[in-house]
């Protein structure tokens, strides 16, 4: 068995880079952890899909994964193609409950250790695509939230005439339209757009 050492992870439903880690989220300080190295189809689907992995290999990983506290995780093991690597933790069933990046430096290290390990076959059965995987950060998600819960909210024409203009310059009263635009346009706007919508609220 090889294995990583001395690991930070931070286990959520949401797979979020490093950069998105909040201070409330509860990490974990890993002292050994055990590394396999696979393919990239393997890492993409651990990724993006939920899938359910072999009972053999849960048992080969069952409490090999020891905390700093002293403690021990049942199901919990890093894999990587040496490009990218995830570390995953599985329920006692084989599926995946959640997931973790890795801070820059470890995840290059992690990355290196795997690059000169053997190729692993994993044997798992993809259950369907994950759908609480995205690529909004926190912050883009917050804002999204916030932004579309006060546009269900309108339904006067005048007003929806005023957010067309004023943010797209577009003369129309539709709130389609309005929506369609928000879409198209959030993931590059999103702070200029929640900013203006903020401004509406205090004003009101």
């Amino acid at each position: 068995m090889n294995y990583a050492y001395d690991i930070i992870l931070n286990l959520n439903n949401k797979l979020y880079d490093f950069f998105d880690w909040n201070d409330s989220d509860h990490v974990l300080h890993v002292k050994k952890i055990p590394l396999f190295r696979v393919s990239s189809k393997v890492i993409m689907d651990l990724t993006y899909y939920k899938v359910i992995v072999e009972k053999t290999f849960l048992q080969k990983i069952y409490r090999k994964t020891e905390l700093y506290t002293k403690g021990y995780v049942n199901f919990l093991a890093l894999f990587s193609d040496g490009a990218n690597a995830i570390a995953i933790k599985f329920d006692k069933q084989g599926m995946i409950l959640q997931r973790s990046k890795f801070l820059i430096d470890e995840d290059i290290e992690i990355n290196n250790l795997a690059s000169h390990l053997k190729l692993n076959s994993l044997n798992y059965q993809v259950i369907k695509l994950d759908g609480g995987q995205n690529n909004k950060t926190r912050m883009q998600q917050k804002c999204y939230n916030f932004v579309f819960n006060n546009v269900r909210k309108i339904n006067n024409l005048s007003e929806i005439k005023y957010l067309n203009y004023e943010l797209f310059s577009i003369k129309s009263d539709s709130k389609k339209v309005l929506v369609s635009n928000l879409k198209k346009q959030f993931d590059t706007n999103y702070l200029k757009i929640y900013q203006f919508f903020k401004l509406i609220n205090s004003v009101e």
